[in-house]
């Protein structure tokens, strides 16, 4: 299949950073597989980047992965070796979150966006401009979700009994 145009691109994708996903998109199209590329975004706000790019599929799968690290972690420190526990937890944790997924951010975002473009010609043939429409819809950003996780973990913080 071939590449989609910079509009399909640029509808899923919506008004925030779009040159800057574009020009990456473009490079990913030419070379035909995606290249590492740094996002800083994702280092400092992970989850809350994938929830604000509506990729709630990747926002899960950092958090299981965060917290499978976590479990592992702590097995080893029940084992009865707490320093190699607490290192195992740091290194993993830092490698996954701190290297990892900035890395390869943009270009889980590519393959997010050109599997969206696909459903949306796959379901609507020849019709432009009905796939146009929803890939406004179902593309772009969205504040919601970040926020309602926000939300939650302040609900939650509030909940849990004063330090002694």
């Amino acid at each position: 299949m071939n590449a989609p145009s910079d509009d399909l691109y640029a509808d899923v994708i919506g008004p925030t950073n779009t040159k800057y996903y574009l020009a990456y998109f473009k490079r990913a199209d030419e070379r035909g597989y995606t290249p590492l590329a740094w996002h800083w975004p994702v280092v400092f706000l992970d989850v809350f980047w994938f929830l604000y790019r509506k990729q709630y599929r990747w926002a899960g799968i950092v958090i299981l992965v965060s917290l499978l690290i976590v479990v592992v972690a702590g097995q080893i420190v029940r084992m009865g070796y707490p320093d190699i526990g607490v290192a195992v937890q740091l290194l993993l944790l830092a490698a996954f979150k701190l290297v990892y997924v900035p890395l390869r951010a943009n270009a889980l975002y590519y393959d997010w966006v050109k599997r969206r473009i696909e459903l949306v010609q796959g379901a609507l043939p020849g019709d432009v401009t009905q796939q146009k429409s929803t890939l406004l819809k179902i593309g772009g950003t969205s504040y919601t979700a970040p926020l309602m996780i926000v939300a939650l973990l302040v609900i939650l913080a509030s909940l849990l009994p004063p330090p002694a």
